[in-house]
Formats: C-alpha cells, structure tokens, sequence
C-alpha cells in the first residue's frame, strides 16, 4: 500500500464526472493505497522545505454529494 497526496480543488466540491484527479484518486483508493489530499492554500515554504497540511480519506466513490468522506 502507498501512501499518495493530491493537491486539488476542494474534493468536497469537485464535479466526481469530470474532474481528472479525482478520477485518479479513486483509482488509487480503489487499489488499496492510503489518500490524502489538500488545497494550494495548504502549501508552505519553511525555508527550503515545502509542507503542506493535508486530510486522509476514509471513504471515496463516484456518488456526487456522497463522494468522499475525510
């Protein structure tokens, strides 16, 4: 299992039909692999590090409104 962060949009509010990240998340998640995801606005340079805050998802599917659970 591989642990995968996507920054995107706000995953609550993504159109799950037409947004390509989200179709790659739910690809991942559907292998097994553990999702995080996060926003632009989540990302920090500290330094010469870059860090970003990001939320694990527990549930994900192709249902819009039902989508994902963090």
């Amino acid at each position: 299992m591989l642990k995968i962060a996507f920054q995107m949009d706000p995953i609550t509010g993504v159109n799950v039909n037409a947004d390509s990240t989200f179709d790659i998340a739910l690809e991942c998640f559907s292998r097994g692999h553990e999702i995080w995801v996060s926003e632009p606005k989540d990302l920090v340079l500290e330094g010469r590090r870059v860090r970003a805050s990001a939320q694990r998802v527990a549930r994900l599917q192709r249902v819009q409104g039902e989508h994902v659970e963090l």
